[in-house]
């Protein structure tokens, strides 16, 4: 997202330092909103395996300059219809003993796997993991990050083994990532970096994920403490109202498709205090 200044309507004020201190609480406003600091994180890249059969040929790879930017390392791993259950396999140092959510960054819902470090259970990621977001490379091409849960680990080195499930599908394979903490899957993005890119005469606006720390721009004062505070909502007359209290209600609301129902409880709350803060207080999910 990118603001330049003619977009913001100026007020009249006499001086124009007056008008250079408003537009910089703006953005003091704006920025302190979201200001969080970047948590501690683990990442690897797919193509940096310590054993694999993954072929060498990659029949997903980018074919130019501009696939090979949407990617992290500018690569990634993937096969198709091979016959055999293709693997790959990681060393990853931990630093400190603790849980650690586990993301990885994959081709689209294709290549259903398993995985574990170690001698852990196996876990799966199925055909229908929720999308977290989504980068094309070319048509029908893309890469989508993937929350796979969490994962506890003690300090040391450990041994990340995946496979894919089918050996005659296809599968692609960009980066993993382990972190102590909450991830907004921005691309090819590591945790705290930035694009910091804007057109001549416009400035980057990359907010860092937002703490929710007390703002006078956060609607969340404006509904219940917890929803159903009032009751079931009924209609009154011409109005709908709170069945316990009769205060009469209106709605703001979204929709939503049901990838949203598939995320981790964390990620449904932080995207439902989101919402909160915008004054939203109805969400529709819709789908077939």
């Amino acid at each position: 997202m990118s603001i330049t200044m003619s977009d913001v309507r100026r007020p009249i004020f006499d001086d124009g330092w007056q008008w250079k201190a408003f537009l910089a609480l703006v953005l003091l406003v704006l920025l302190a909103a979201g200001a969080s600091a970047a948590e501690p994180f683990i990442w690897w890249e797919a193509e940096a395996a310590i054993e694999t059969n993954f072929p060498k040929q990659n029949p997903f790879a980018p074919g130019n300059e501009h696939e090979a930017e949407a990617l992290s390392g500018g690569a990634w791993i993937g096969a198709s219809n091979t016959g055999v259950i293709q693997f790959a396999e990681y060393d990853v140092a931990v630093d400190a003993t603790g849980a650690r959510d586990f993301y990885v960054r994959k081709f689209w819902q294709h290549g259903p796997f398993r995985w574990r470090f170690d001698d852990q259970p196996w876990r799966t990621c199925g055909a229908d993991a929720a999308l977290l977001d989504s980068v094309e490379l070319r048509q029908f091409i893309c890469a989508n990050w993937v929350a796979l849960g969490s994962v506890d680990l003690a300090a040391g080195k450990h041994r990340l083994r995946v496979e894919l499930l089918d050996p005659t599908g296809g599968g692609a394979f960009d980066c993993f990532l382990l972190i102590a903490g909450d991830f907004t899957p921005r691309g090819k993005l590591k945790p705290g970096e930035r694009w910091n890119r804007a057109p001549e005469g416009w400035f980057a606006f990359e907010p860092a994920k937002d703490a929710f720390a007390p703002s006078a721009i956060d609607l969340r004062r404006l509904n219940e403490t917890v929803a159903g505070d009032g009751g079931f909502i009924v209609a009154s007359g011409d109005h709908l109202v709170h069945q316990k209290t009769g205060e009469t209600v209106r709605f703001w609301g979204i929709n939503c498709g049901h990838d949203v129902l598939k995320l981790d409880r964390p990620s449904i709350d932080a995207f439902a205090r989101h919402l909160a803060k915008l004054g939203v207080n109805l969400v529709r999910c819709h789908g077939s």
